[in-house]
């Protein structure tokens, strides 16, 4: 069941066209900067159309001061990105970025049924949409996955130069995550799906990898089953283990937050990340899409 409609988070969402034909960059645009005027006028926005077909809606965080970097987030799958709110907002506060985190087929306003593939598609396009439309190389794009959110920020990360990659509780495998529940012989009547494992061997950019130490769902042990084949792989990679956090409870800024940001410090990427741009979007993509 969805945590929000449309209206309440009217100016926060935006939908991404799945036809790339609808990506025309259209006037009028609004500038990360303008946002805030967007809120005020509601009804002369929706007078000005919205894209037509499926659309991806994600949730749109822009700094109100231009930015370096572009944070991709997806969400685990206990929550839709309402959910995902003051996480979002303490990494854009401290991170200084603009966010944007994708939902899911099936989650939030998303009608549909999620799988594997359809997540893999949809995080596809949000990314070429971010940078051919939006114009943001993937060197300033950070990605961060959480959960199941860790199949399709693998996936980036393997295939694209992004900056960087942050996975929380993590896994090597869907197999692997039920071989804990069914046992190692019924672990094979699950479809095998996100084999972040296999993908580690790609992975070119830095990755912060952090996992609770007390997490039931996910065992830490597959966070430490990535770490090492990043290691392997000659990667920049550290891994955080939190004594007390688990897979669904954990404090953002001492478990998480605090040892990210200092995670950047140390390579210098704190120093870059303010220093950047405003993100402009066609007004269209704010309004709830038209059936074709």
């Amino acid at each position: 069941k969805p945590t929000y409609t449309h209206d309440e988070k009217f100016g926060q969402l935006i939908y991404i066209p799945r036809d790339y034909r609808e990506w025309v960059l259209t006037q009028p645009c609004v500038s990360s900067a303008r946002l805030a005027d967007l809120l005020a006028h509601k009804k002369e926005v929706e007078a000005l159309g919205a894209c037509t077909g499926k659309c991806i809606p994600c949730l749109y965080l822009p700094c109100s001061e231009p930015a370096a970097k572009i944070l991709l987030y997806f969400h685990g799958n206990a929550e839709d990105v309402n959910l995902t709110l003051e996480l979002m907002y303490t990494l854009q506060e401290e991170l200084r970025v603009h966010v944007i985190a994708m939902e899911y087929e099936g989650y939030g306003v998303y009608e549909g049924s999620a799988t594997a593939e359809s997540i893999l598609r949809d995080c596809e396009l949000l990314f070429y949409y971010v940078t051919d439309v939006i114009k943001c190389p993937p060197s300033d794009v950070i990605v961060f996955g959480r959960s199941i959110g860790s199949g399709p920020a693998s996936h980036l990360g393997s295939r694209y130069h992004i900056h960087s990659l942050i996975l929380m509780s993590a896994f090597t495998s869907l197999r692997a995550v039920a071989r804990g529940f069914v046992g190692p012989l019924l672990q094979y009547t699950v479809a095998e799906r996100f084999v972040n494992k296999s993908l580690m061997k790609d992975v070119r950019c830095p990755v912060f990898l952090v996992h609770g130490k007390k997490d039931r769902l996910v065992s830490f042990k597959q966070a430490e089953e990535l770490h090492r084949e990043l290691k392997e792989a000659k990667a920049d990679v550290v891994l955080h283990i939190p004594e007390e956090m688990d897979h669904n409870s954990f404090d953002f800024k001492v478990d998480f937050v605090s040892p990210l940001v200092e995670f950047y410090k140390r390579r210098g990427f704190m120093d870059e990340m303010g220093e950047g741009r405003e993100v402009a979007l066609p007004i269209k993509v704010f309004n709830k899409p038209a059936k074709k």
